[in-house]
């Protein structure tokens, strides 16, 4: 079973080897993806498709992925305060948009999350505490992603149900309830039903699921004592994020003339999002974002050509908030320069 060896050692290999080894082939799967996706969709197409879009829209959209990015500074801002660290609001959004930056040169999202833990634990040394800070951050924004996703879906995709504003407000109120009450209770009931059910967890591949699950209840439980208005702002800063991020790509999608709602083309976006966190991803998720809205957006009769214009409008949007963070970065190196 020697290819079985292999695999493992290209994907779980920590040997310089095995890392360049990776990074060659998710340079080889970007390129394939783009040589299957021009050679199926015209290029004419997408380049006229590209040509006609509403610059005003593409820039209100651009604008809207900043505001987006802030509320995500906002969602972390209590969870490092509440660990011990200093960092204020502005400098939060500075390290995020600085992650963006880094995202385009990277080979994995992996790295892009080591660079915001190292911002975030290199003032106080707060290693640990960032540590913890980042994975409820991140489990949280997953969550979110997934659960907005889920439910966009349900509502496009159920004509019994009438789509309208408090279908959305029962789901942004069923999310922060959900963390309202995981973060307060989801540890001691865990471990009580653990205490209860040990039987049943002594087979090896259970034990090993036990204990990833129990890593995340305790990313969770870490926050407990937390205020209770703090774990509320964190929450609906990370709604607001979502939504916001929604409206960015819907101004991107009407600037093509993509004429899909709000709620049909949230659990779009939400999939996207998702799609581009696999770990094989590299420069953003380009290439698996293109692949991903080309198989998509034709349920709604939407063309390849179109969906591939569109597609690429959103990396251009995502290239020009990542250049606003570079610049951050230019002017903090500058700052530190003259201060040393």
């Amino acid at each position: 079973m020697k290819w079985i060896d292999s695999l493992r050692w290209f994907f779980l290999g920590a040997s310089l080897e095995a890392q360049r080894a990776r990074r060659v082939g998710k340079i080889l799967l970007l390129l394939a993806l783009f040589i299957a996706l021009f050679w199926v969709v015209p290029f004419q197409g997408v380049f006229k498709n590209l040509l006609m879009a509403n610059p005003g829209l593409f820039a209100a959209g651009v604008c809207l992925s900043l505001v987006s990015i802030s509320f995500g500074a906002l969602e972390l801002e209590p969870l490092t305060r509440n660990q011990g660290m200093g960092q204020n609001f502005w400098q939060l959004l500075s390290i995020n948009l600085a992650v963006k930056f880094y995202l385009l040169f990277t080979p994995s999202s992996l790295i892009a999350s080591g660079i915001r833990w190292y911002r975030l634990s290199k003032p106080n040394g707060r290693v640990a505490e960032s540590l913890v800070a980042l994975a409820f951050y991140r489990l949280l924004e997953v969550f979110l992603t997934i659960a907005f996703g889920l439910g966009f879906w349900f509502l496009s995709g159920q004509e019994s149900v009438k789509i309208g504003f408090q279908w959305l407000v029962v789901l942004i109120l069923g999310v922060m309830l959900f963390w309202y009450v995981a973060t307060r209770w989801s540890k001691p009931i865990y471990f009580r039903v653990k205490s209860q059910t040990s039987h049943i967890w002594q087979k090896p591949y259970l034990l090993a699921l036990l204990q990833k699950f129990e890593k995340l209840i305790l990313a969770v439980a870490a926050y407990a004592e937390m205020p209770g208005r703090d774990i509320l702002l964190s929450i609906s800063a990370g709604v607001a994020a979502q939504l916001i991020g929604v409206a960015s790509g819907l101004c991107v999608a009407r600037a093509v003339g993509i004429e899909l709602s709000f709620i049909e083309l949230g659990w779009i976006i939400a999939l996207v999002n998702l799609a581009t966190q696999l770990p094989f991803a590299i420069v953003g998720g380009l290439g698996i974002r293109e692949v991903t809205l080309v198989a998509v957006l034709p349920i709604y009769g939407i063309g390849a050509e179109l969906a591939l214009a569109y597609s690429l409008l959103l990396f251009a949007r995502q290239v020009l908030v990542s250049l606003v963070g570079g610049l951050l970065e230019v002017i903090g190196v500058v700052s530190e320069k003259r201060v040393a």
